[in-house]
């Protein structure tokens, strides 16, 4: 499987590895487990299907919480599993955008990075 990640998730994970490591440490874990099981991952931190999404059902994203803060990364999985594009990553608990809202604001931006990424 071909994986790659936007440069804006690219630098989120950089400061949150020398900011918050048991953040980033999570994070890790859920990639990995990801990338080995694909569409079949079990786990519930690992949701397929973000209905806000123009390209539903492919977008899922990764759930880092419970004690952590809401951390979240968008990807894209196209329905061979041939590649896996990390996409957004940010704190849904804090800043302008809050719950539902940080969907409401960060998905239309995955789904355009995704257009662009996937004419080039």
């Amino acid at each position: 499987m071909i994986t790659d990640r936007t440069p804006q998730v690219d630098a989120y994970l950089e400061r949150l590895a020398i900011n918050r490591p048991p953040h980033h440490a999570e994070l890790r874990i859920l990639r990995e487990h990801l990338e080995q099981h694909r569409h079949g991952s079990a786990f519930p931190e690992v949701v397929f299907r973000i209905q806000r999404s123009g390209h539903y059902p492919l977008m899922g994203e990764l759930r880092a919480s419970d004690p952590l803060p809401p951390y979240r990364i968008l990807f894209i999985m196209d329905p061979a599993e041939t590649h896996l594009l990390y996409l957004f990553a940010g704190n849904k608990g804090a800043g302008p955008y809050q719950g539902n809202a940080w969907y409401d604001a960060w998905v239309p931006v995955a789904d355009a990075f995704i257009d662009k990424y996937w004419t080039e």
